[in-house]
């Protein structure tokens, strides 16, 4: 980089701006962590019937995090992982204030996308498959439909060479 040097004044008020939001950056998160062990003492101390009502304010509330109802998904319905990169609430916090706008990663990844939305339990048995008559279709919905309670090993029926082993 060329342009170290040039103005050495600016370089260190623009270097003392950012250490000061660094610093104060740090100090705030040092709360929140003090505030979180507070509350995690608190909810010790706690007996099982204020534990209890603590929760349904929360729920009311809608602070309590993990109660999210999973909905039903159809019927050979596609499940999406919407990943763990860049999901803290800091990232998502900033990007819906800066673009004013919902963020795509808060997008609820359980419904139902444009080739699922049909109901595939209308059509024959045969074409109940995910790529129906593309190549790499597979020949198999799912396990349920299948019988894999036989105790049989399939791919050893018939072998010469272990028959002629287990004779001598």
């Amino acid at each position: 980089d060329d342009t170290d040097g040039i103005d050495e004044a600016a370089e260190y008020e623009a270097w003392k701006v950012r250490e000061l939001a660094r610093l104060k950056r740090d100090l705030a998160e040092k709360h929140a962590r003090e505030l979180e062990k507070l509350e995690i003492e608190k909810r010790r101390n706690m007996t099982d019937e204020e534990r209890a009502k603590h929760d349904e304010d929360l729920n009311r509330k809608g602070l309590k995090k993990g109660n999210i109802e999973k909905k039903q998904m159809q019927f050979m319905q596609r499940y999406y992982h919407k990943g763990a990169f860049y999901m803290d609430e800091d990232t998502l916090d900033k990007t819906e204030k800066r673009t004013g706008k919902a963020d795509v990663r808060r997008k609820d990844y359980s419904e139902a996308t444009e080739g699922d939305r049909k109901n595939m339990e209308i059509l024959p048995e045969v074409m109940q498959k995910r790529k129906f008559g593309k190549k790499g279709g597979s020949k198999w919905t799912h396990l349920s439909k299948e019988d894999t309670s036989r105790g049989e090993n399939l791919f050893a029926e018939g072998d010469r060479i272990r028959e002629k082993g287990s004779k001598r």
